[in-house]
């Protein structure tokens, strides 16, 4: 008899927790505006995680705008996580410092907004025979 009490009071709490979402897990805070890696860093992470679903297009402008970034290891984490969300990197390179990258950082922008980006760039080809001998 006594099992039997502890089986249905363990099977009500059970249900009890399942039912207040007690078994849901919660979406954590992101704070991309914060200014410490140790923050920005996750939340970076947590935006790319969640573009499939969600398509934050605030949080991606604000990957962008990480792209500039003093810190390499934020621009690593938001053009590494830009690159997971849109299979290509337009030219950016995290570990170059943002002022030697505007043409890449501003590709950006424009696929944050929705714009259209050609990239890879259209190479002309060249009116002028190459100086390199041909084998």
């Amino acid at each position: 008899m006594l099992q039997r009490r502890r089986f249905h009071f363990g099977l009500i709490l059970i249900v009890i927790v399942a039912i207040s979402g007690g078994c849901r897990p919660r979406a954590p805070r992101v704070p991309l505006a914060d200014s410490d890696p140790i923050f920005v860093i996750p939340a970076i992470t947590h935006v790319a995680e969640q573009w499939p679903r969600m398509k934050d297009r605030q949080g991606v402008a604000r990957l962008v705008e990480l792209l500039e970034s003093d810190d390499s290891a934020v621009r690593m984490a938001a053009a590494t996580s830009l690159r997971e969300m849109s299979g290509t990197t337009y030219g950016y390179r995290s570990w170059e410092l943002p002022a030697n990258q505007p043409m890449a950082i501003e590709r950006w922008r424009r696929w944050s907004l929705g714009q259209p980006v050609e990239w890879p760039p259209s190479s002309q080809p060249s009116s002028q025979p190459s100086s390199q001998p041909t084998r």
